[in-house]
């Protein structure tokens, strides 16, 4: 899992600061076409202010990698569909996952969680313990970077992945 908790544990976590700090799941669960109508007036933007609020102070994503992200969520369907995704994760995934809770089903294979350090201290026994509540053999450590872990921190990503999938 790269900087992610369950969607049920961020939802019963919401409060005031995790509404200034990921504005974004409240923002694009709500109602269609409300999300998608503010977005799609100025979708660069939006992509551009998000994109930076998410990364480590100072990272710059190349321009080619940019130019897709911005070729992407231009278009009203991608927009749409990322509006969905977070829509689902308040409504379904929530159901899903209480389902999963209340049967007692954890994840059986080895579960590997990072995290972006850098001013998120505070999730450092979090992130691990939530997970522990969802999988068995839960292992994985904060890394020097924002949310973007495969584009802030490629080597330290890949030596992870692969001390992982070695063991």
């Amino acid at each position: 899992m790269l900087e992610i908790l369950p969607t049920a544990d961020v939802w019963a976590g919401a409060s005031a600061e995790s509404a200034m700090r990921m504005y974004h799941w409240y923002f694009l669960a709500r109602p269609r076409p409300l999300p998608e109508t503010l977005i799609g007036g100025d979708a660069e933007f939006f992509l551009r202010y998000t994109l930076a609020s998410w990364a480590e102070k100072g990272f710059q994503f190349d321009a080619v990698s940019l130019a897709d992200y911005a070729a992407c969520f231009s278009d009203p369907a991608c927009i749409h569909a990322s509006c969905e995704d977070y829509r689902a994760g308040i409504e379904c995934d929530c159901e899903f996952d209480a389902a999963d809770r209340t049967a007692g089903r954890k994840i059986t294979a080895p579960l590997l969680v990072l995290w972006g350090a850098p001013g998120r201290l505070h999730r450092v026994s979090r992130m691990l313990e939530v997970w522990q509540q969802w999988a068995n053999d839960v292992r994985g450590e904060p890394l020097d970077c924002g949310h973007f872990i495969p584009e802030e921190a490629p080597d330290a990503l890949c030596d992870r992945l692969l001390a992982f999938f070695a063991s």
